[in-house]
């Protein structure tokens, strides 16, 4: 195991960023190092192993004699970037960096995009931040839209429009406004709700309008009505009034499902979906 981990660190390092031919010849490494080799630690079959595991223990060695080396080569850290986790559901994140300190203890910077939901209070060793979305709503009178995301949201859509190679003015400003402000933020979900209102509009024969706007937007609406009950609403008042994060389960429940968001300010500040607060908040909020 540690001549593989020696041949794939000089394998690494032959780039920076590695090429398609340095991936293949690590590939060619853990081929012939491994073959016929029983390697049961990841496997779905089998129970998690205890950080203090003597297996897990050696393999936490090899890991921490590629990095080393690597780190090395190039005459500073390496940088390890954990996305999608955020994606994720928290049990995974739990048992990676609650329950387990073995990516804690890797000799190298490191970046972990997490569900909102993991608690800092059992992840000593990061320091979190939380991801905020795009403000799309005015912090002083939600659910009111604000004016600065608009033009936000209207210049990534002029950018990525380009990049496709698409008349960006084929979709009205107003629209990608309305868009913008019903995907609360998210600029991931913000892009998808363009592609859908891109696509319909092209499978109609149409041009994008109000109409096509609000159906991809009911799309998503009604995909968070059917899972909302009178409890989670009034819930999501009481977090529409403090605008506070309160650590609790129910809270982070809230976070994970992307019914509450954190936006930016000079402290963090959170609130309700816009969408939600449009359908299901207005009786407690009036």
């Amino acid at each position: 195991m540690r001549a593989l981990a020696g041949e794939i660190a000089l394998l690494l390092v032959e780039s920076v960023s590695p090429a398609a031919g340095v991936v293949w010849k690590i590939k060619q490494a853990l081929t012939t190092h491994l073959s016929g080799a029983s390697l049961p630690l990841g496997r779905p079959d089998r129970p998690v192993e205890d950080d203090q595991s003597p297996r897990v223990q050696r393999l936490q060695s090899v890991v921490n004699r590629l990095i080393g080396r690597i780190n090395t080569h190039c005459g500073r850290p390496v940088l390890l970037i954990l996305d999608g986790l955020d994606r994720g559901d928290r049990g995974l994140a739990q048992r990676l960096f609650e329950r387990s300190g073995l990516i804690a203890r890797l000799p190298c910077h490191q970046l972990v995009a997490a569900p909102a939901s993991v608690s800092p209070h059992h992840v000593q060793v990061y320091r979190p931040s939380p991801i905020a979305n795009v403000p799309v709503i005015l912090q002083h009178d939600p659910p009111r839209p604000n004016p600065e995301a608009a033009t936000f949201f209207e210049e990534l859509w002029r950018s990525r429009a380009a990049c496709a190679q698409v008349p960006a003015e084929r979709v009205p400003d107003v629209l990608v406004r309305r868009l913008g402000w019903a995907s609360g933020g998210e600029v991931r979900l913000f892009l998808q709700m363009m592609q859908e209102l891109v696509k319909s509009a092209w499978i109609d024969d149409r041009e994008p309008n109000e109409a096509l706007t609000e159906d991809v937007i009911d799309v998503l609406r009604r995909r968070w009505e059917s899972d909302v009950g009178s409890t989670k609403v009034a819930r999501l008042a009481a977090v529409a009034q403090s605008r506070q994060h309160d650590d609790t389960d129910q809270f982070h429940a809230l976070l994970d499902a992307r019914c509450v968001l954190a936006y930016p300010n000079e402290t963090v500040w959170y609130y309700p979906h816009p969408l939600l607060t449009l359908v299901l908040l207005r009786r407690y909020l009036t």
